[in-house]
């Protein structure tokens, strides 16, 4: 807060972080300048129907409980009577395929999968590198990002660039590149039946993941390409160079 209640000029990607971020200090001149990916998501190829694999579905690293990963494991439930090989996908959390109890939020994912009997549908795949990324996003049906809160979503961002089907909870910046049955879908962050029905309607429908893959793909495409990045970061600072 004193650091924005000091600063000129902000550069921000959505609407969410400007927001807040003027609401402390009206005075800010605000950018929105996208940032460029990770080197491997521009050298790789795209998400195709094809190639998924089928009822996988790839997450956000799910350690701490703001990201949500409790309530898709509550979609995950009502969707396994009607898809028994779904399989939610988790970087960032356990070992081996395994959940590694850590601290009470993993203690509270671990209950639900014993609770909705999911053993067999999660798997933690722990620390992975971006060729590692890459290679879990074009092999998901479908990427949900169920996050309580959140600035914009890496994830997110990378998924759409490859091209891989998103949902996203209507939180933080997320909704600033997600059209809703346009280009993804969005959800209540709480309504976690509503989320298992939109994955339903994914997994159900190959013309709409393409569809959805496709327009993703264009519309990240343009938020991310170097060249035009680089040339509207030296023009930002241009433009506050000459004024100070």
């Amino acid at each position: 807060e004193e650091m924005l209640k000091r600063a000129k000029y902000i550069n921000g990607v959505n609407t969410w972080d400007i927001s807040l971020w003027k609401s402390i200090n009206p005075d800010l001149k605000a950018f929105k300048i996208e940032y460029n990916l990770r080197e491997e998501l521009y050298s790789s190829v795209k998400w195709s129907v094809d190639n998924m694999k089928r009822h996988t579905i790839f997450t956000n690293p799910g350690g701490t409980p703001l990201k949500g990963l409790h309530q898709l494991l509550k979609a995950v439930a009502i969707l396994k009577n009607e898809f028994p090989d779904i399989l939610v996908k988790v970087p960032g959390m356990g070992k081996d395929r395994e959940l590694v109890v850590t601290g009470a939020y993993s203690k509270y994912i671990a209950k639900l999968i014993k609770e909705y009997d999911l053993e067999k549908n999660v798997e933690f795949l722990g620390s992975q590198t971006g060729s590692q990324m890459c290679e879990n996003m074009l092999s998901a049906n479908v990427a949900v990002i169920p996050s309580a809160i959140e600035g914009t979503s890496l994830i997110l961002r990378e998924a759409m660039y490859l091209g891989c089907p998103c949902i996203t909870s209507f939180r933080g910046g997320m909704a600033d590149f997600i059209n809703d049955k346009q280009d993804g879908f969005l959800y209540d962050y709480q309504e976690y039946p509503y989320l298992a029905t939109r994955i339903a309607e994914i997994f159900n429908n190959d013309s709409l993941a393409q569809s959805f893959s496709l327009k993703a793909i264009e519309k990240a495409e343009k938020a991310h390409d170097r060249e035009k990045n680089t040339r509207d970061y030296i023009e930002m600072y241009e433009e506050i160079y000459t004024k100070n």
